[in-house]
């Protein structure tokens, strides 16, 4: 198609195809296998290949045998930006699962996620669990807003819904939120956040998540599920944006 088009096909690598099947089926499934014969065949045959980070680069030439493999790193939009206090403050006012907060007892964290098994909230739950029975006084409340929506959405709720995170009581020590948001309402509130988190895996351990960089870019710190993807020789984090053009 592209010869008779006189076009030039470039394939732009955010992740590995058989390995996000894998996640449905198994790295064993018939399927899973064919997939990733495909995707090493037929993309030698494309012009020049994009990915986000150098072990997606280094893994494409060694084990597919590409060529002109140029590494992009993801940049956050010109919405994800830092809000001042005042713009947080009338944005949480109108929010309804952050009306009333009082930011002086209570510390926001935001989790985006697709629901899926490369992205476990357990972990994340479980601390909660933990730190909401702590007894000292002078730790924060915990607020934990959860963006998304996928496959195993239900699940969590419901978990969510039988444990002391649910907000039933006023006085609890920690809560979690599922919150669904407008496109423009969604960078507001990672600049709302003291904390974001997350809990990307990652099916094939070479890709980078993109909440990483929409959170940098509201100058929010984030505490990251650890994989070599987008750490260098001295495991710093590594990330390009409009602001930074360095390792971070």
């Amino acid at each position: 198609m592209c010869s008779l088009r006189s076009a030039r096909l470039i394939i732009d690598w955010h992740n590995l195809g058989h390995t996000i099947l894998a996640l449905r089926l198994s790295s064993s499934h018939p399927l899973v296998r064919i997939h990733q014969l495909y995707e090493e065949i037929f993309s030698r045959f494309a012009f020049a290949h994009f990915c986000v980070t150098d072990l997606m680069r280094q893994h494409l030439i060694q084990a597919y045998g590409l060529r002109n493999v140029i590494v992009l790193m993801d940049r956050p939009p010109e919405r994800y930006k830092p809000l001042d206090l005042d713009a947080q403050k009338k944005f949480l006012g109108i929010l309804p699962e952050t009306r009333g907060i009082d930011r002086n007892t209570t510390k926001i964290l935001v989790t985006s996620t697709s629901y899926t098994p490369d992205e476990p909230l357990h972990p994340l739950l479980s601390a909660l669990l933990k730190y909401a029975k702590t007894s000292d006084p002078s730790l924060p409340k915990i607020l934990l807003l959860i963006t998304g929506k996928g496959p195993m959405q239900a699940e969590y709720r419901q978990m969510i819904a039988e444990s002391s995170l649910a907000g039933t009581d006023s006085n609890a020590k920690c809560t979690a939120k599922m919150v669904w948001l407008e496109p423009d309402d969604y960078p507001r509130l990672l600049a709302c956040a003291d904390l974001g988190i997350s809990l990307h895996t990652s099916s094939s351990g070479m890709d980078f998540p993109m909440k990483i960089v929409d959170l940098f870019g509201c100058g929010v710190p984030v505490c990251a599920i650890k994989f070599d993807a987008y750490l260098d020789s001295k495991e710093n984090l590594i990330i390009e944006s409009r602001r930074w053009s360095k390792t971070v």
